[in-house]
């Protein structure tokens, strides 16, 4: 089973209740230390789950990756500038054109069905394009005052 974003913030919030409400319990004398133990172990665990997700830095590894190769090529790295430069944070018009560009770059007007292509469209549905967007925006803000 893959763990999403909103599965990981259930378990959190369903935690943080069962430890709150053992605390209460214990508070009033009526138990629940064991169990408020164990709700806030459970919790230091998520923590250390939701850390791995992430990916030197980025919200996830197909984020980082995305943005990784787009910095490795001089010429597509200044096209994804002048996108970012054209487009504005937002209204998501600037995650929205990245990510337009990238699936050109990856697929050209027409991707054939295929499995590879499958995959790729699944990484690519789990970039946070709007965190590589605001990246570059930053990127420009610190060179030139403006975005």
């Amino acid at each position: 089973m893959v763990m999403n974003k909103a599965m990981l913030a259930d378990i959190r919030e369903a935690l943080e209740m069962a430890s709150a409400t053992a605390a209460a319990a214990y508070v009033k004398g009526n138990g629940g230390a064991e169990l408020a133990l164990k709700a806030n172990n459970a919790l230091r665990c998520l923590k250390q789950l939701e850390e791995a997700e992430k990916c030197n830095g980025w919200s996830n590894w197909e984020t980082w990756n995305v943005k990784l190769w787009l910095d490795n090529e001089q010429g597509t790295y200044c096209d994804v500038r002048d996108l970012i430069r054209d487009n504005t944070l937002d209204d998501g018009s600037a995650a929205e054109a990245l990510k337009d560009y990238c699936e050109q770059l990856c697929f050209g007007d027409e991707a054939p069905a295929s499995m590879a292509t499958d995959l790729l469209r699944g990484a690519l549905s789990d970039v946070i394009w709007q965190e590589i967007a605001a990246a570059y925006a930053e990127e420009l803000v610190d060179e030139n005052g403006e975005a």
